[in-house]
């Protein structure tokens, strides 16, 4: 058996046991929805925004924190040129 096969066999199966473990239902109070869903829905739910959340921010911060080292060495150069007069 390949060992990536085995492990994506091996999450299934974890996936799965713990869905088994954690039926029970629990309340759920978001803004104007009011929901009685599965606990391991609400903990798998809520891994999948933070893993999104992390994939999708770093790309959208990384050029805003470019545009400002841009943007300050602008400012210097043109606080360097203004000495250099």
């Amino acid at each position: 058996m390949r060992p990536i096969l085995a492990f994506i066999l091996a999450i299934l199966v974890l996936l799965i046991v713990f869905f088994l473990q954690n039926t029970e239902a629990v309340d759920v109070e978001f803004l104007f929805f009011d929901m009685n869903i599965s606990l391991a829905l609400v903990i798998i739910i809520s891994m999948l925004v933070g893993v999104v959340f992390g994939i999708v921010m770093p790309r959208t911060l990384k050029p805003r924190a470019e545009n400002f080292k841009l943007e300050e060495n602008i400012k210097r150069l043109a606080e360097d040129q203004e000495t250099a007069k």
